[in-house]
């Protein structure tokens, strides 16, 4: 999240929705020494994702700065929720598996994802710091059936949003380059490669870094591929689909609601 008192706004972070690549050019903006960053063990709440809290939680925790929000010209980004659910397993994977990401086979993954959806109809809470990635956007942009984010943008109009924080501060932000992404999560391409991969490691990995970083560059593009197009069979098997549909159900209205509204204004 970003609050700034100067110009009086305040960009309401949901995680895994282009918030990290938005970040990249207004982070200047923020006023709280990054206190709304990583996460810390509130007194009271206990463990929090301070960068990504929904409003019950700062209503309740963080009042004074709630109420910024609510008078300040806030905004968010929303996602297509059969989209943001696999980047949010995939940086889940990333963040808490014992083994990285890139080196889990897809079966692994599988499991994984049924282990996580159990978890997450089993009730895990607005405070539960590591299920921070999961929770409905709808909690980020509306509180007691009102909603307090004054403009709610998807994904694909981060330009927009940039002229919007440009004319707000009285100073051109640059645009995005195209395809440009921040916190991407990777797999191997193919398992041929992650076994290889796995075996070499330990030898290369030092030969490896110490290659120029456009050497390095250009083996990761080898290598690697986006983890939400290669595991995408994963999340289109229909016990995972149906739970999206009923889990984030509101998510969905929202995020189809933003995508006619923005059209409808063009």
């Amino acid at each position: 999240m970003i609050l700034n008192d100067t110009y009086k706004l305040a960009f309401v972070h949901i995680p895994k929705c282009a918030g990290t690549t938005l970040r990249s050019r207004i982070g200047f903006l923020e006023e709280r020494n990054d206190f709304y960053m990583n996460v810390n063990v509130h007194p009271e709440a206990g463990p929090l994702d301070y960068g990504h809290l929904p409003l019950g939680v700062l209503r309740d925790f963080f009042n004074e700065d709630f109420e910024k929000i609510s008078s300040y010209w806030s905004f968010a980004i929303v996602r297509d929720p059969y989209k943001r659910f696999p980047s949010s397993v995939g940086q889940y994977l990333r963040q808490h598996s014992t083994t990285p990401l890139y080196s889990l086979t897809i079966e692994k993954i599988e499991a994984e994802v049924v282990k996580l959806i159990k978890l997450l109809e089993s009730g895990a809470t607005h405070t539960d710091a590591q299920m921070a990635l999961f929770l409905p956007q709808v909690d980020f942009i509306n509180l007691g059936g009102k909603q307090i984010v004054s403009d709610v943008f998807h994904v694909g109009e981060l330009d927009q949003v940039i002229d919007m924080v440009s004319k707000r501060i009285g100073k051109e932000l640059p645009a995005f380059e195209k395809g440009e992404r921040q916190n991407q999560s990777y797999v191997y391409k193919n398992s041929g490669i992650r076994i290889l991969m796995n075996l070499v490691r330990p030898i290369v990995g030092e030969v490896v870094g110490n290659l120029p970083e456009t050497w390095r560059h250009s083996l990761r593009k080898a290598l690697y591929g986006d983890a939400e197009k290669a595991l995408e069979a994963v999340f289109q098997l229909q016990p995972v689909k149906d739970f999206v549909t009923q889990f984030y159900a509101l998510d969905i209205a929202l995020y189809q609601k933003v995508v006619e509204r923005r059209s409808e204004n063009r």
